[in-house]
């Protein structure tokens, strides 16, 4: 578009895809993760009637007329995915049992407990009715969504079953509800005639933001069939998302930017752990550095001269045990024994007496041993 002021092009329409990161793989993606016509709106620029429905008629009705009926019991060999939703006056506890056979998704039961102000729904009823259950289709998972059923599934997780308690989260509910919408566009889902489910499934509607799609129903009924089917379906068919994605308006960005930020998260980890070596190393050196080093050994005459509050605690105790011995073993002087002997010893007075020779050696020898 341009004008005789300003001859330069500023805006263009072409119908080709020009852009280098729009690929078949981030299409068959994008088709995965979001719902039909999210998808249509936003990649084909196709707008239809009810734009913000979560799934149409025409495919409620060919999951529903494609001559699946509900089953009484369970197939050997076949392992079910359970989940139930609890409710107790105005929302109904339901619970359904599925499995899945060469790509196909069934609904093989879904039971309906409806209370009221009068008479609510009992949770020993739902423990029993959840038990029934796994008797008749064996499960290999049983998820419980609602805070209410804490204490029940602790109970039947000490009987053996293994329960897990589900966390209604946006997060997991941005993962879960697109696979049951592909599941129904794809056409591998097959269900039973059900009117409150199909009139809940058509009942709902969806709406983009930052944490992904979310789905809610036009307020005239609750949703709790259609909660129900969503549980089994995800569970069994797994989630559509990666377990670590980033997401741009309800997208999960391409893998490149994926690989990426894993890249550079390895990168800052091989740096972290070359800092903490350094630093450890540094450590190590300056404790070298600042150790105390080792006391001197100290001999007797060197201990001898230290002064009490200097000396350490074992080279006081090795003076004392030298102190002791030297006093097992000691032998008197003469001059010693003439004042043990007299008392007193007066220079002026008394002859000094002479030392035995053999003695005086046996005293030189034991003190310069201790020295």
């Amino acid at each position: 578009m341009s004008t005789l002021l300003t001859p330069k092009v500023f805006w263009y329409y072409r119908q080709s895809n020009d852009s280098p990161l729009v690929t078949a793989a981030y299409l068959q993606r994008e088709r995965a993760i979001q719902l039909p016509s999210q998808y249509a709106r936003e990649h084909e620029n196709c707008v239809t009637d009810g734009a913000d429905s979560f799934t149409t008629s025409s495919e409620v009705d060919a999951a529903m007329q494609s001559g699946w009926t509900e089953q009484a019991e369970g197939q050997a060999g076949r392992v079910y995915e359970h989940f139930w939703d609890f409710g107790s006056v105005h929302d109904p506890t339901v619970g359904a049992a599925g499995h899945i056979e060469g790509g196909v998704i069934y609904l093989d039961s879904l039971t309906t407990y409806q209370g009221s102000h009068d008479a609510p729904v009992l949770l020993p009823v739902i423990k029993q009715a959840i038990i029934q259950l796994a008797l008749r289709f064996p499960p290999k998972r049983i998820r419980i969504e609602s805070w209410q059923g804490i204490s029940v599934a602790q109970e039947l997780k000490a009987e053996g079953l293994p329960v897990v308690l589900f966390s209604p989260t946006s997060k997991v509910h941005a993962e879960e509800w697109p696979v049951l919408a592909n599941r129904l566009v794809s056409r591998t889902l097959r269900l039973f005639p059900h009117a409150r489910l199909r009139e809940e499934l058509l009942n709902l509607t969806y709406e983009v933001g930052p944490s992904g799609v979310r789905v809610t129903d036009k307020g005239r009924i609750h949703n709790d069939h259609a909660v129900c089917l969503r549980g089994v379906v995800a569970g069994l068919a797994g989630p559509v998302l990666a377990p670590w994605s980033f997401f741009s308006e309800g997208r999960a960005l391409g893998s490149t930017l994926v690989n990426t930020v894993k890249d550079l998260a390895s990168t800052v980890a091989q740096s972290i752990g070359a800092g903490l070596t350094a630093t450890d190393q540094a450590l190590d050196q300056a404790q070298q550095k600042f150790t105390k080093p080792a006391e001197p050994i100290r001999t007797i005459r060197q201990i001898e001269n230290l002064d009490e509050g200097v000396r350490s605690p074992a080279e006081q105790q090795k003076l004392d045990e030298f102190y002791e011995t030297r006093k097992r073993n000691h032998i008197d002087s003469p001059l010693e024994a003439h004042v043990k002997r007299h008392g007193v010893y007066f220079p002026e007075r008394d002859t000094m007496p002479t030392a035995d020779n053999e003695a005086m050696e046996r005293i030189r020898q034991e003190f310069n041993r201790w020295r």
